[in-house]
């Protein structure tokens, strides 16, 4: 580090540790990062006197070390970040193509019933009695929601309140990643800022070894502006290692 000053940024890289397994799940990056701050911690113990001309005074003082603290600001929210705002698992979700015939559902006028496929196509669906006719009117009788696949059974209309009505539509192929919210207690895992002292120019590489953090607020996914997440937690010195983390100011 050349300079006397330090105004930084940098690419995170975060490698999480399965909870089940307790193995690496992998070096996961680079994110978008506004906050990556470390904070060493120390507990001061004094020695107070109660001379009688030295009553309040210290007459020692060790500061004895604590636990660093580590505080994260991810403004990348991708699959993985909103996984990690959330204390999820994330899983593939997949729905291939194919069609529902005649699926039987029971009417609830004004409310949205299931069937059991989503994303449904607009062609070839159709609503009808349980005996198969009539066939009733999208708009007039019931309302649909393609993306979800619920129907609205409409108290306007031709069906009756309980009454049993048959759905017929093909469904389109819909995948993605689905996040089981809140089945983890704390995010553990290796992090790794590959950073840059835009005083001098040269790299900052900060290695956190383990550090155990949690979410600092939830996440609202209808904000008014861009979200993102805050972690904060606590780093660890693992087997092996003999300090939490380490940080390389490289010349060259």
């Amino acid at each position: 580090m050349a300079s006397r000053a330090f105004l930084g940024s940098g690419d995170l890289y975060i490698d999480r540790v399965d909870p089940a397994t307790g193995l690496s799940l992998g070096l996961a990056g680079p994110f978008e990062v506004s906050k990556f701050e470390i904070k060493p911690n120390t507990e001061l113990k004094e020695k107070v006197s109660k001379g009688k001309t030295t009553y309040g005074q210290v007459i020692e003082s060790v500061a004895i070390q604590k636990p660093a603290d580590l505080s994260v600001t991810l403004s990348e929210l991708n699959k993985d970040g909103v996984t990690l705002a959330l204390l999820g698992t994330q899983s593939a979700f997949t729905q291939g193509s194919g069609s529902i015939t005649a699926e039987a559902i029971v009417a609830k006028r004004d409310y949205w019933v299931p069937v059991s496929k989503v994303n449904l196509a607009v062609a070839g669906l159709s609503v009808t009695h349980t005996s198969g006719t009539p066939t009733y009117v999208l708009g007039t009788d019931y309302l649909i929601n393609y993306r979800l696949g619920l129907v609205k059974v409409l108290s306007t209309g031709a069906i009756l309140e309980g009454a049993t009505i048959k759905v017929t539509a093909n469904y389109q192929t819909s995948a993605g990643t689905r996040i089981a919210g809140a089945t983890q207690a704390q995010v553990r895992a290796k992090f790794i800022l590959d950073g840059i002292n835009y005083a001098d120019s040269l790299p900052c590489i900060c290695t956190v070894w383990e550090a155990v953090l949690a979410p600092e607020s939830g996440f609202d996914f209808t904000p008014n502006d861009f979200g993102d997440i805050q972690l904060k937690g606590r780093l660890k010195t693992p087997a092996g290692k003999t300090e939490p983390f380490q940080v390389d100011l490289l010349t060259s």
